[in-house]
Order: C-alpha cells, then sequence, then structure tokens
C-alpha cells in the first residue's frame, strides 16, 4: 500500500464531495446542524433544535431516495453477519464480547441508579459468561483444537455448544442492560424537568 499524506487524503474527500451536487448539499446540512447544534448549546431555545430535526429528516429522506434499495440490500447484508456472528462467533467476535462484558460490569457498579437486584443480575451474567470461557479454553486445550482456525473450532460440537450459548446469554444481557439503561436515564431526565 502506497503511503499517502494527510493533505492528499483530505484532498481527495473534498474532491468527492465538490464532484456531484447532492454530496456538496449532504456537507452543507451536516455542517448547518452542526453548526445550530452549537447555536442551540449557547441560547437554549427551542427553534434551533427544531430546524436541525427538520435538517436530519431531510437528509434521511435525501439518502433513502438516492440509495434506497442499496440501504435494503445493505440492511439484509448486515442481518446475515449478525446472526453469523450470534451462531459462528469469530475470535475477533468473542474477544470483543468479553471485553464489553467487562465494560458492562464496570458500569453496573460506578452508576449509583442501578438496584441491588440489577447488580446481582448483570453479575450472574458476566460470571457465567467468564465461566463459559474458562469451559471454552479448557475443551480447547484438551482437544488440541487450533483456536484460531475456525473449521477446527466448529468441527467441535462441544465448543460450538459453548460458544453460542455464551453469545445468547451475552446479546439476552446486553438488550436488558441497555432498555435498563434508556430507562433509568429517562426517569432522572423526567425528574429533573419536574423539579
Amino acid at each position: 500500500m502506497s503511503d499517502i499524506t494527510f493533505g492528499t487524503r483530505v484532498k481527495t474527500i473534498f474532491d468527492l464531495i465538490g464532484s456531484q451536487s447532492f454530496f456538496l448539499t449532504l456537507f452543507a446540512i451536516a455542517v448547518f446542524t452542526i453548526l445550530m447544534i452549537i447555536i442551540n448549546y449557547r441560547i437554549q431555545s427551542k427553534a434551533p433544535k427544531i430546524v436541525a430535526l427538520i435538517l436530519y429528516i431531510g437528509l434521511i429522506i435525501l439518502i433513502l431516495l438516492r440509495y434506497g434499495n442499496y440501504v435494503a440490500s445493505f440492511n439484509d447484508s448486515v442481518v446475515e453477519k449478525v446472526f453469523k456472528a450470534v451462531y459462528f462467533p469469530n475470535v475477533v467476535v468473542y474477544a470483543c464480547m468479553l471485553i464489553i462484558s467487562l465494560l458492562l460490569l464496570a458500569v453496573t457498579f460506578v452508576d449509583v441508579r442501578f438496584t441491588k437486584v440489577t447488580k446481582i443480575c448483570n453479575t450472574a451474567c458476566f460470571c457465567t459468561i467468564w465461566f463459559l470461557f474458562v469451559l471454552f479454553l479448557d475443551t480447547v486445550k484438551k482437544a488440541e483444537i487450533n483456536f484460531y482456525e475456525i473449521t477446527e473450532v466448529y468441527s467441535n460440537a462441544t465448543v460450538m455448544i459453548i460458544l453460542q450459548t455464551s453469545m445468547w446469554i451475552f446479546i439476552v444481557w446486553l438488550v436488558i442492560f441497555l432498555m435498563d439503561f434508556v430507562v433509568r436515564l429517562l426517569a432522572d431526565k423526567n425528574k429533573k424537568t419536574t423539579n
């Protein structure tokens, strides 16, 4: 791969933006929206929020009109990739899941809005996922499976069951965690507005 300077990268991007009026319009809307948010932050008025919302809706409509068919096929591809990652997680996906589970547990204990029951449930999910990880490592070691070779990993039924179980527990936990987190944020915002 050739060494490309920062200036060349910036010039290429701006050449692409200037190549069609559609891209110029999108760029102008994005810049204008950022300005509206900055203005809103300074003056605390509802007008910039409304204008920014209208601009974003317009931007989404423009993109959907122009790239609707491609976005639909891209959506199908993303859904397929997500299901593949859940049923057949590779090393990177599995490692990311373990790291995210650590972060979720840290947020659980740092954020005071979580109840004791929520903390216990989150800790139970975390412990289950990491216990399954230890089982996974033990099974891989005993069966002498090359962890980085996907075909070897999925040729062993026990390893596949452990991986899939871990992923399903993680996904259910993540969905419930996010819903709980959003509800708590909205409740706190509502309390502040009421007071």
